[in-house]
């Protein structure tokens, strides 16, 4: 109740456009401890958190009425406090955000100063490739791929993340190894393994169309990933198409 009063009453600015102007070296996180006036315009936040917020922060955003949710950073950054997440963690989520509503280069500053600030390596190494990939820069983004490995990730999207950077550089036999190796890992949610089959499957569709037995294994793939969305997703169906 407190919290509430505390965030309902403070007129600070804390939505995602603010961070895309701010400082994240001079950042201090109970500055987003504010609930912002005067706003307007849709669910900015709510539309970008990533997909593996923590079920508690979750929870708090959707019981957190009267606060504008959907525009302020302050109950998400709230709820990963009490949950003494680092501040390392909260810049990592911050620059997930960023960079799911289109600003790379703000979500890169972020990214950089959460592994600064000793955020977790494994999660922020795979957010820095996420966003040279958006860049452009995808043998930079690579080597970030590979340091999340290396800092012991375990769940898939690094591997994922790099076969679809080598496809689009045209390495094709490196891309398939990389896909399949990803194949291999645990990912975190069912969704996440829908969109690993129906990206090699869409791999399989466009770069192995001359090998019948691995057209095969893509259509199989793909219905797969189709059936796991109940056929909701439009991308999925794309790749079933093709």
């Amino acid at each position: 109740v407190h919290a509430q009063q505390f965030l309902t009453t403070h007129g600070r600015d804390s939505s995602a456009a603010a961070l895309r102007i701010a400082n994240p070296d001079s950042l201090v996180l109970t500055d987003l401890l504010c609930f912002p006036v005067g706003m307007e315009g849709g669910n900015e936040i709510a539309e970008n958190l990533p997909a593996e917020t923590s079920n508690a922060a979750q929870g708090f955003l959707r019981n957190s009425g009267g606060t504008a949710v959907g525009r302020s950073l302050s109950p998400l950054v709230l709820s990963m406090l009490l949950e003494r997440k680092s501040a390392g963690e909260v810049y990592g989520l911050l620059a997930e955000i960023l960079l799911k509503g289109g600003d790379s280069e703000a979500a890169l500053r972020y990214a950089e100063t959460g592994l600064a600030d000793g955020g977790p390596a494994a999660s922020l190494e795979n957010d820095i490739g996420n966003i040279l990939s958006a860049k452009g820069n995808l043998q930079l983004a690579n080597s970030h791929y590979l340091k999340s490995l290396e800092a012991g990730r375990q769940d898939g999207w690094p591997e994922i993340n790099t076969a679809q950077n080598l496809a689009d550089l045209g390495e094709l036999n490196q891309a398939e190894s990389w896909f399949r190796r990803g194949l291999k890992k645990q990912p975190r949610s069912e969704a996440d393994l829908a969109e690993y089959l129906n990206d090699f499957a869409w791999f399989l569709a466009v770069h192995r169309k001359e090998d019948t037995t691995k057209l095969k294994e893509g259509l199989a793939l793909s219905q797969l990933s189709n059936l796991m969305v109940k056929r909701m997703n439009p991308n999925f169906l794309d790749t079933l198409a093709e």
